[in-house]
């Protein structure tokens, strides 16, 4: 079964690079999505984010041309009753979608495609270390084919696929094991493989599916590192941060509650990606600064995914806002 597919639908855009694993130290994680991050009771948790994802074509001019119309992404965090790891908990369930059509050109001839990304990931809070039990994600994807040519009709890879993860441990634990489920619905009939990795460690372990959530819980102005799981590459491998945070200002172009937002918002500009010799692209993205006079949660204000074949850039940017309590 072919193993490469298309960064920018992973969303949690690591899922696509390669590395080496390793042991890193746990982090320190704050509830920095409450208006109080200490806040202790999760119950009524409910927060709403709308990103809109617009394209930035290159300058370079290619025979094969991909061009995509505006675009959304939207995430729900809230609480809910968890079994983790056989015992009865309230933790949290988050859920995104990305939606986006485009059209992409070959010699001047145009095909128009639809794609979407859906995941879901249960996990525990801060003082269980955002411990994840269950990740689900539904893909459907159209991809330029680098080895098409001239005299090659295929000239997009087109993919449907589900991932579910489930992770075992014991209570106040790091997961010590995940079962994964792939399932192909693109290839005449669908074909399920499962498997399952050991996981070892005292660092702090996120699914692929919570990552963008879980940074905002991290210091993120200081370097960090932390462990997931590729489930395509069925690897577990550490992330790290490029550098040290870039201080940055932003304008906000969204809104709060219906309220549009002014003035410049103290940011943390930060790249990210799978340590190791072959360790891939970096990550570009901006967070709102967690200080004490910033009242924007330590939101995810852009992200930056680099399409792949050299087809350009999808920028994500915050437009619209409803936070938790």
């Amino acid at each position: 079964m072919k193993r490469r597919f298309a960064p920018l639908l992973l969303i949690a855009p690591l899922a696509l690079l390669a590395a080496c694993g390793g042991g890193t130290p746990a982090l320190t994680l704050n509830a920095n999505w409450y208006s109080d991050p200490t806040h202790n009771i999760i119950t009524g948790t409910l927060e709403e984010l709308t990103y809109t994802v617009a394209q930035k074509e290159p300058s370079k001019a290619q025979a094969l041309r991909f061009v995509y119309n505006p675009g959304t992404y939207t995430t729900r965090l809230e609480d809910c009753p968890l079994n983790a790891y056989g015992v009865d908990a309230v933790g949290y369930h988050y859920h995104t979608e990305l939606a986006i059509t485009g059209t992409y050109f070959y010699n001047g001839v145009g095909t128009s495609f639809s794609d979407s990304v859906v995941s879901d990931v249960w996990f525990l809070d801060v003082h269980s270390a955002l411990r994840p039990v269950r990740s689900e994600k539904r893909v459907q994807a159209t991809v330029a084919n680098i080895y098409a040519d001239a005299s090659t009709n295929k000239l997009v890879d087109r993919y449907r696929y589900d991932i579910i993860a489930n992770y075992n441990s014991t209570k106040d634990k790091n997961p010590t094991k995940t079962e994964v489920t792939f399932t192909d619905h693109a290839s005449g009939g669908d074909k399920t493989e499962e498997y399952s990795l050991s996981l070892s460690g005292s660092s702090t372990f996120f699914d692929n599916e919570q990552i963008l959530f879980a940074l905002r819980a991290v210091d993120v102005s200081k370097a960090f590192a932390f462990r997931t799981v590729n489930p395509i590459q069925r690897a577990k491998m550490d992330v790290s941060s490029a550098s040290e945070a870039q201080t940055v200002q932003l304008t906000p172009r969204f809104t709060v509650g219906g309220v549009a937002q002014t003035g410049d918002i103290p940011a943390r500009k930060i790249s990210i990606g799978y340590t190791g010799t072959r360790g891939g692209r970096q990550q570009t993205l901006w967070y709102a600064a967690a200080l004490d006079n910033v009242p924007y949660r330590a939101v995810l204000l852009r992200m930056e995914v680099e399409l792949p074949e050299e087809l350009g850039v999808l920028s994500y940017d915050l437009s619209e806002a409803k936070f938790a309590k």
